[in-house]
Parts: structure tokens; sequence; C-alpha cells
């Protein structure tokens, strides 16, 4: 009889009781780690109904005067294609006050990164501002629902109210921007070529700005010229440019000069010359229809 010798497998090591131990303690933290993570989505749900909760407390605390400020704007701001419907038919210059010109006319300490504040410049965009009997279309930012502008009106409004009042009738400052384009588009588009059509323009831009001229935009115009101002801090140098332009006895200015160009709207609509702020339009038309980025994301020059 043949016998056979059958392999068998070894016996298994004895467990390495620092390995055991090691193994132990990965286990602890691991079930600590599913516990505190528990517990912190505990807390995130808590904080985020603790954070719905104090929003809804303050919309309502905030409501009557979040009424207030839309009655107010609502019985004086053009919408932007009547705003641009009557620059067109009355001739006006348009003089854009955005969040940034606001800033600047109603706090010293605030600056923009190519606009030094100073006493001259706050007292001028306030003169402005309620300025009259010119032909000059003054616009505000909507004080529409969204959040960002829901939460300036109300935390400027104490400020603004007096300055809206003393216009009997608002332009909308969102005729240059995504609000107007991204909604409207080729629509928008077309307003702005209506305004400028068949004209001889004069476009007042900083020295090696990005300002292009889009031809979707600007196609309409008859001719256009370009003077170069300073890239920042134009305002020191706005007497300078009046003048330039004044010799230059131009039909119509188209000014993309930051809260500058507000003013030389202002200047030159006392001596007669239509003037459009028409601040970051290509930014905001290349935006749009070409992705690119937004305007406060780019490079203020080349």
């Amino acid at each position: 009889m043949m016998k056979f010798n059958f392999l068998r497998k070894p016996a298994a090591p004895a467990p390495n009781p620092e390995v055991t131990a090691l193994l132990a303690e990965v286990q602890d933290l691991k079930n600590l780690l599913t516990e505190q993570n528990a517990h912190t989505a505990a807390v995130l749900k808590q904080v985020e109904t603790q954070t719905r909760l104090m929003d809804g407390l303050r919309n309502a605390a905030l409501h009557p005067l979040r009424e207030e400020i839309f009655s107010t704007m609502r019985n004086r701001q053009l919408s932007m294609f009547d705003t641009l419907k009557t620059v067109r038919e009355e001739r006006l210059s348009l003089a854009r006050f955005g969040d940034g010109e606001l800033r600047l006319a109603l706090y010293p300490d605030f600056d923009i990164k190519f606009q030094q504040n100073s006493v001259a410049l706050r007292e001028e965009l306030l003169e402005a501002m309620g300025s009259q009997d010119l032909p000059l279309l003054i616009t505000f930012p909507e004080a529409s629902r969204d959040r960002f502008w829901t939460d300036f009106w109300t935390n400027h409004w104490h400020r603004l109210k007096p300055l809206v009042e003393q216009q009997p009738r608002l332009g909308h400052t969102q005729v240059t921007r995504r609000e107007f384009f991204g909604t409207y588009r080729q629509s928008a588009v077309e307003a702005w070529r209506s305004v400028w059509e068949g004209r001889d323009a004069l476009l007042v831009a900083g020295k090696g700005s990005r300002f292009t001229m889009v031809d979707d935009l600007f196609g309409s115009l008859n001719s256009i010229t370009r003077f170069d101002a300073p890239a920042s801090n134009a305002f020191d140098d706005l007497d300078s440019i009046v003048e330039s332009i004044i010799a230059e006895k131009p039909d119509l200015v188209l000014a993309a000069l930051g809260p500058a160009g507000t003013l030389l709207a202002y200047r030159l609509a006392r001596h007669g010359i239509q003037t459009l702020d028409i601040g970051h339009i290509t930014a905001i038309w290349q935006q749009v229809f070409e992705g690119a980025g937004t305007p406060e994301s780019l490079p203020s020059v080349r």
C-alpha cells in the first residue's frame, strides 16, 4: 500500500501584541472620527437653522424700511430701456452712480483701486447728484431684492434718502452692467447702438486701459477718436481734461474713466456737450457674449 504525505498548512503565527494594540487604537480613532463627524453635521445643521431664523427675524424687522426704499425708488427711477430712450430722445448726458461712486461721496475713508478719495471729489460727487436744470440724467443702482443691492440700500439708506429725494427722475445705473446685457442680450446692445447711431464720438479712457472698441456695440457710430486720460486718479487732472475736450468741440463724448467719468459727464453737460458715462460696458459685453471674467477681476490696464 502506498503512503502519501500531505503538506499541512503552516500554523498561523501568534499575533503580535504591539500590532494588535495598534490596530485597536486605529479602530478607536475611526470610531471617534465617525462620532465627531456626526456631531459636526448636527452642529452645522443647527447653525443653518439658526441662521435662517436670524435672517427671517432681520428681514421682518427691516421690512418697513425696505418697502420705503422700494417705494421711493419705484416712484422716480426709470427702467433700463427707458433710461436709454430718454437719453436718446432728449439728448441728455448720462452720469452713472454705482456703489463705488456713492461710497466715495458718502464716506471719507473709502477709496477704490484706481481713484483715491478726497474732499474735492466727495464734494463734487454730491454736487453732481443734486444738480438740476441741466441736460443731464443722474443714475442710481436699482433697489432690487438681489442680496447685494438689498443690503447696500438698507445699510446706506439713511444717507442716500435725501440724495434720492432731490431728484424727481433717476436713470438706471445698470444699463452698462451685466443686469442689462445678461438679461436682454442683443436687445440691450441694440438699445445702446440706437443712442449713438450716426454720431461722431470722442472716447475718453485711461491710457493703456483695457477698453476695446467692440464693433457689435459701437458699429453704429459714424466715427470715433480716442482721448487718453490718466489710468488712475483721473479726477486730479479733470480740469485739464475738460479744457482739452471743450477745445475739440466734439459731437458726443463717451467716458470710460470711473468716478472721473461720472463727473466728466456732469461738467461737460454744463458746457452743452453730451457725454455718456459708459463705464465697463465693453468688459461687460465680453463677459456676457465671450465668457470673459468680471471687470473687477481684470487688471485696470493691459
